[in-house]
């Protein structure tokens, strides 16, 4: 109390100065703290109000997800229902185009047994015909036989008949003869000589004619013959008409039947057609549907991935948004500190549980729709994988046999086409320890059909070689053959030749007239032959003129003479001038003395000209 008493004023309203200055301080930190409260309420109340839009809007994305989904789902029963509906239309049209090809397949073979029993009736009806000709054509001769002999009958009792006669007149001659005789035996002795002769060979005539005569017998028989022949021909002839007349109507009757059977069954391949266009275009709507069905599909896939995307956006924003919302309670939990009551935590915490919660279960239902939607593209994989695989099968199958048909064949051009190899699936996509096997297999297979296919055309090289070979042989034979003929008989005869040109030369010597440059009368010869016509090029000639004193080795005379047979024959001159002016310069470049020396070098020029020229050369040197 002294202490206290003892304070002077001065310290008391200092401190009541200090005081004051606290309590004031004091009410600034209240009022921060308060206004700090208020804001972390309203943050709060905000961020009830944004997780409450939050999962609002989660549960809408939720259901139009939902709704797509069922659409989907319900757009993938149609589409089944539809290609159920269509497989069960193609089974049942492949059904009845089996069926119609089984029914065709009866009503060809039965139009088959019918045509080949028409062909047996009608080989028997030829058989018959021919059996008729030949008999009409034995009845034919036999009848013309028969006629031939009744003319033949009937000239003979005609004959008979005169010859008849004739033996009564000479009988009742003969009579009269005798009656005469006895009156006048000598008198008509020498009448009854010829009488008696004359009888004799009436006797002897109609003997010959007995003898000759056909018996009646033999023509009644013949008759009767003819009549059974007739009768048996009419009655195989009638019966032959018969059994025709009963093939006909078979074959009519049959004919009427296969026509109305190919009436029915062209009505019925109509109906068939019909159906199967009315099919064609309930199948091309069915077609046309599932197109812009699949195309729905696919825009909703797209809406649906697009979708997929902004949720996931969104869920990354939400995310991003949580933990921010989850710092700040986190901050104001902790700055709180001790007077706040626990209710109010716990309040705190088990709506921060909620909300993670929520965020758990989204991700999870997210999860499994992938999940979901991972296995049924992996089972569409498989199947479209199976499907593909037994193409291949089937495919490889039927290639495989033609391809060995094909190469079976050496001599065929067409193109086995590629390896069964080439028909396989990939190593990755087998899973068994035996398709692997047998892919190895066949590519092994593959590899040594390509080798045999190089070996055959290998082979093929080395025929080809072998025949050009041969050819080019057979060819150096012929060459080697013309080379002898050319080495043997040519240099003869060109050696033979130059014997006869050196005999010409030597027994022959030629002066000749040198033409001077730019004449223009014609060159002769020392005899008045023409050597060449109109205007000459300077130096045809002219320079071939040497003396006998002028200088120059025999070398140099001779190739200019060769010159100047060359310039005068490719001047413009006649044949026969070309054939003077080649000898005359010959010769005046050989009458110097070098004659074999220029021989045989106008033998070597003789290459360098036109063939017209040595052909000219040679005929005249002959």
């Amino acid at each position: 109390m002294d202490t206290q008493d003892q304070l002077t004023p001065v310290e008391l309203q200092e401190r009541l100065q200090a005081l004051t200055e606290e309590n004031l301080h004091l009410r600034d930190r209240n009022e921060r703290l308060y206004t700090k409260m208020g804001y972390l309420e309203s943050r709060l109340g905000h961020l009830a109000n944004s997780s409450t839009d939050l999962s609002c809007r989660l549960v809408q994305s939720e259901e139009e997800k939902l709704k797509i989904s069922k659409e989907l789902v319900e757009e993938k029963i149609q589409t089944n229902k539809m290609r159920e509906q269509f497989e069960e239309d193609t089974f049942e049209l492949k059904t009845k185009i089996l069926n119609q090809d089984a029914v065709i397949a009866e009503l060809e073979m039965e139009r088959d047994k019918l045509l080949r029993e028409l062909q047996s009736a009608e080989a028997r009806l030829k058989v018959g015909e021919k059996s008729g000709q030949g008999l009409s054509e034995e009845y034919a001769t036999l009848k013309t036989n028969y006629q031939a002999l009744a003319e033949a009958h009937d000239k003979e009792l005609a004959q008979s008949e005169e010859l008849s006669a004739e033996l009564l007149a000479l009988a009742q001659a003969q009579d009269t003869l005798r009656r005469q005789l006895q009156e006048q035996q000598h008198s008509v002795k020498t009448t009854t000589q010829g009488l008696h002769g004359e009888l004799d060979r009436v006797r002897a005539l109609i003997s010959s004619m007995s003898h000759n005569r056909v018996k009646l017998e033999d023509l009644a028989a013949l008759d009767k013959e003819q009549k059974s022949m007739e009768q048996t021909l009419l009655g195989n002839q009638d019966e032959i008409r018969d059994m025709l007349g009963k093939m006909k109507n078979s074959y009519e009757e049959q004919q009427r039947k296969l026509e109305e059977k190919v009436v029915a069954m062209g009505k019925e391949h109509q109906e068939n057609k019909r159906a199967i266009r009315n099919n064609q275009q309930e199948l091309s709507e069915q077609s046309a549907a599932l197109m812009c069905s699949q195309s729905h599909v696919k825009e909703v896939e797209e809406e649906n991935s697009k979708l997929q995307l902004r949720v996931k956006e969104l869920n990354e924003e939400y995310r991003a948004r949580l933990v921010c919302y989850l710092q700040d309670l986190s901050e104001y939990i902790d700055g709180l500190g001790e007077d706040k009551s626990p209710p109010e935590t716990s309040k705190m915490r088990a709506f921060v549980d909620s909300m993670l919660q929520d965020v758990r279960s989204s991700y999870r239902a997210r999860e499994e729709q992938l999940a979901t939607a991972a296995r049924s593209y992996k089972k569409r994989f498989q199947k479209i994988t199976k499907t593909h695989h037994a193409l291949l099968i089937a495919y490889r199958r039927d290639f495989l046999v033609q391809r060995e048909q094909i190469m079976a064949t050496p001599g065929s051009s067409l193109d086995p086409g590629p390896p069964e190899a080439h028909f396989s699936l990939d190593p990755a996509e087998l899973r068994d320890e035996t398709e692997k096997e047998l892919q190895h297999l066949r590519q092994d297979k593959a590899r040594l059909e390509g080798q045999l296919q190089a070996a055959r055309e290998q082979v093929g090289f080395e025929k080809e070689r072998a025949l050009l070979i041969t050819r080019a042989t057979v060819a150096e034979a012929q060459v080697s053959e013309l080379q002898d003929y050319i080495d043997n008989h040519l240099i003869r005869s060109g050696s033979h030749l130059m014997l006869r040109r050196k005999e010409v030369l030597n027994s022959h010597r030629y002066l000749v007239r040198v033409c001077e440059p730019g004449a223009r009368q014609p060159c002769h010869n020392w005899n008045g032959q023409a050597l060449c016509e109109g205007v000459h090029s300077e130096g045809i000639y002219g320079n071939a003129r040497k003396e006998e004193g002028e200088s120059g080795s025999e070398e140099e005379k001779v190739t200019m003479s060769t010159r100047n047979v060359e310039a005068l024959c490719q001047g413009v001159m006649g044949t026969r001038t070309c054939q003077l002016g080649i000898r005359d310069a010959k010769v005046w470049s050989w009458t110097s003395g070098s004659l074999s020396a220029g021989a045989e070098l106008m033998e070597r020029q003789q290459d360098a000209w036109p063939l017209s020229h040595r052909k000219m050369w040679t005929d005249h040197m002959v």
